[in-house]
C-alpha cells in the first residue's frame, strides 16, 4: 500500500512539472518569439470533436485558418475565424472576421489566408466551431495565443 502510494505521488510530481508558463506578450517580449500560435479544442460533445485555430505574424500580415470536426459525417459544420486587435493593453478590438461552411461531412477547414494588418500591434486569432445534426446544434470556441506584427 505504501509502494502504491508513493507511486502515485511521483505521477502527480511529474505531471505538475509539465504545465507550460507564459509570460506576458509585449512588443519586447514577443520580438523574439514569431512563432506559430494554435490551439486545438475537444469538447467531446454529441456530434461536435473539437477544433483549432492558428495565427502567424509577418511584417505587415497574419496568416490565420482553423478547422471543426465532427465524430461522423453531419449535415453541417461551420468554422468561424475573427482576427482581434490590441487596442491598448487588455483591450481588444475584432478587425476581421470570415467563415467556412461544409456539408454531409466530418470535417471544416478554413485553409489559410493572409490578411493584411497594421504593424505594430499584437493580434490573436479566436474561432467559433459549429456541428448542425439531427436538430441538434452544438458550439464552442478557441483562440490562439497573442502574435506582434512588426
Amino acid at each position: 500500500m505504501r509502494k502504491l502510494k508513493l507511486v502515485s505521488l511521483m505521477l502527480i510530481l511529474a505531471l505538475s512539472m509539465q504545465v507550460p508558463v507564459f509570460a506576458a506578450n509585449s512588443p519586447e517580449s514577443t520580438a523574439q518569439d514569431n512563432t506559430i500560435k494554435s490551439v486545438t479544442i475537444q469538447p467531446r460533445g454529441r456530434y461536435l470533436q473539437g477544433g483549432g485555430c492558428t495565427i502567424s505574424p509577418y511584417s505587415g500580415y497574419v496568416m490565420v485558418s482553423g478547422h471543426t470536426d465532427a465524430y461522423y459525417d453531419a449535415t453541417e459544420l461551420t468554422v468561424t475565424l475573427t482576427i482581434l486587435k490590441e487596442i491598448s493593453p487588455g483591450n481588444w478590438l475584432a478587425i476581421w472576421t470570415d467563415s467556412a461552411t461544409e456539408y454531409n461531412t466530418y470535417h471544416a477547414a478554413y485553409p489559410k489566408k493572409k490578411v493584411t494588418v497594421e504593424s505594430g500591434y499584437n493580434y490573436m486569432i479566436e474561432a467559433t466551431h459549429t456541428v448542425k445534426h439531427n436538430g441538434l446544434t452544438e458550439t464552442t470556441h478557441s483562440e490562439a495565443g497573442v502574435a506582434y506584427v512588426y
